[in-house]
């Protein structure tokens, strides 16, 4: 499959980066990448760099060992490629995958600090075991890879991990999945960050997580109720 064949996941991570943006959760320095498997699985989209002002024309194809199919890598997209084909390696359930440095959230990275399940709406949303730690390497070095691996294998239920001294990584299922994960990420650390001046922030008892899940599920299956 060619670039010009991929326009609706152009589009879908292009609006993905706009909710992020309009979220304010990119970061101050508005840099990052994103990254969306094509519909074969065989191969991803990748964007990088200030994402306020990405294009449809700037969309790299990339297999999943790193290499280049299609387009023109720019040395930044090619040192954080395989920040993405780890995510598509370790977690079968990623269909997309975005990195950025979002103020909360990396201030927790800087602290060498993960996040526990202490807020609801990440039970609801897939991160009833927090945001794992991932240790510091060099950026786009092997051994920063190898850590991520095993941040993203340390948990079966979860949609980001921070990056030590960098930042955060999400992934989920589609480009806005992968978006929301950012932001409920962002809004987890930020709580977390405020209740650290009251006493802290008190994980959610695992059985009670167990109950939010199966609460969640009961919903969802019911559907839409019409009267």
């Amino acid at each position: 499959m060619a670039l010009k064949d991929l326009d609706v996941e152009k589009e879908a991570v292009l609006k993905a980066i706009d909710a992020i943006e309009k979220a304010g959760v990119m970061g101050i320095g508005q840099h990052g990448n994103f990254s969306v498997l094509v519909p074969s699985g065989g191969a991803f989209l990748l964007v990088g760099g200030d994402m306020d002002s990405v294009r449809k024309d700037d969309f790299v194809l990339v297999d999943l060992e790193g290499n280049l199919v299609e387009g023109n890598m720019t040395a930044r997209e090619a040192e954080i490629v395989h920040l993405h084909t780890v995510v598509y390696r370790n977690r079968p359930e990623a269909r997309s995958a975005v990195h950025v440095h979002s103020t909360w959230g990396t201030t927790f990275a800087v602290a060498s600090q993960p996040i526990e399940c202490s807020y609801e709406a990440m039970a609801r949303f897939n991160m009833t075991d927090g945001i794992p730690l991932a240790k510091y390497g060099p950026r786009g070095s092997d051994l920063s890879i190898e850590y991520i691996a095993d941040a993203l294998n340390s948990a079966q239920d979860i949609r980001a991990v921070l990056m030590e001294h960098h930042g955060i990584l999400a992934f989920g299922p589609t480009p806005a999945e992968a978006a929301r994960s950012v932001m409920l990420v962002e809004a987890a650390a930020q709580l977390a960050a405020q209740a650290a001046t009251i006493g802290g922030a008190k994980p959610i008892p695992r059985e009670m997580l167990t109950a939010t899940v199966e609460r969640r599920d009961v919903f969802e299956q019911a559907g839409i109720q019409r009267a």
